[in-house]
């Protein structure tokens, strides 16, 4: 039950991958996409995040940005387990043997200086909740979309502190740390008093969000239209940790989302 991968592209950013066509077992064209994957880490070592599982956050990330009612295209988690063979129609390296592999829907994407404007101005009234899911690759034209006369994120890379650049899985500038669980259990207490508006107007308690990250399913393409529980995907340790980051920033963002009219308390 092989899933075939036409590469048609060297990479499209900083990490390897690059254009593609997906195949189910039977040569059933899936999907025209991109895919990506991190083979390296330069994280510190009491960082309990894996390169190989990278694919993972970055589906997760998009998922998070859903939860705030931001518009992000279709993404899977490609698992290979000897089940993926890449058919390399493009001059391009070998891209087998990864643990995992991230896939992303192609977008259209319009481009005009009145869309432009409007993106610009979209991204201004959404900074707030990409900012508290601690993403980094929000600002880049190439990385946006018009869609439904909102803005779409094509690509929001992965979490501040578990980024991919070069296939290397690092930490963005900045000061990361978990803390403690009764420090934790604390903030958790306090967020279950902070509901949001969302950027499609409906309203989503921030507690919920954090304890959700335990209980999420992962979109999946062997097989197609799967899905496959985050606890299956990466281990405890990464989601404990991913739901400790959530917390801190969260309950941090609370001021910034007062100020922008989003908190109800």
């Amino acid at each position: 039950m092989k899933i075939r991968v036409d590469v048609l592209s060297d990479k499209k950013g900083s990490n390897p991958g690059g254009l593609c066509t997906v195949y189910d077992s039977k040569g059933n064209r899936v999907l025209d996409g991109y895919f990506k994957y991190c083979h390296s880490s330069y994280l510190p070592k009491s960082s309990p995040f894996l390169a190989e599982h990278q694919p993972v956050l970055e589906v997760l990330a998009s998922l998070q940005a859903r939860k705030f009612g931001l518009i992000t295209p279709d993404c899977y988690v490609l698992m290979n387990k000897d089940l993926v063979v890449f058919n390399n129609l493009h001059n391009s390296k070998d891209h087998s043997g990864k643990k995992y592999y991230f896939v992303s829907k192609l977008e259209p994407n319009p481009t005009s200086e009145t869309i432009d404007k409007r993106l610009i101005e979209s991204i201004k009234h959404e900074r707030a909740y990409l900012e508290s899911l601690l993403l980094r690759d929000f600002d880049s034209r190439a990385n946006i979309i018009y869609k439904e006369g909102r803005v779409g994120y094509i690509d929001l890379g992965c979490f501040r502190f578990a980024c991919a650049n070069d296939g290397f899985l690092k930490e963005a500038p900045g000061n990361f740390s978990l803390i403690p669980d009764r420090q934790l259990r604390k903030i958790l207490r306090k967020l279950e008093n902070y509901n949001i508006r969302r950027a499609d107007g409906a309203v989503i308690n921030l507690l919920k969000i954090v304890e959700d990250v335990s209980d999420m399913f992962i979109p999946i393409l062997n097989p197609p239209g799967g899905y496959a529980k985050v606890e299956s995907l990466i281990n405890k340790n990464e989601v404990h940790a991913i739901q400790n980051y959530f917390a801190q920033s969260f309950f941090n963002s609370r001021r910034k989302f007062k100020e922008e009219g989003l908190l109800i308390e």
